[in-house]
């Protein structure tokens, strides 16, 4: 692996810790937390990983998008709280 492969994946366990994560794109995740967007953007803030740019949203349906990385069917059961 790769540093770039390495720190994907350290982020991508750094989110899985907080809740249910799907990796739409390169530097895009979908994440299932009970905690808030603020607390969800601190504790990447915090992380031990050379991040400059972080924003967190709530989200929900109805949404769009096009060419991600996760499966169609993954993103929707995603949106539909079938996780």
């Amino acid at each position: 692996m790769n540093d770039v492969e390495d720190l994907t994946s350290d982020i991508t366990a750094l989110l899985e810790t907080i809740g249910y994560t799907l990796r739409l794109s390169e530097h895009a995740y979908m994440l299932a937390s009970v905690d808030s967007a603020t607390v969800i953007r601190d504790a990447i803030k915090n992380a031990p990983f050379d991040i400059d740019r972080i924003f967190v949203s709530e989200v929900s349906s109805p949404a769009a998008w096009r060419n991600m990385i996760a499966e169609n069917n993954e993103i929707k059961a995603f949106l539909r709280d079938e996780h």
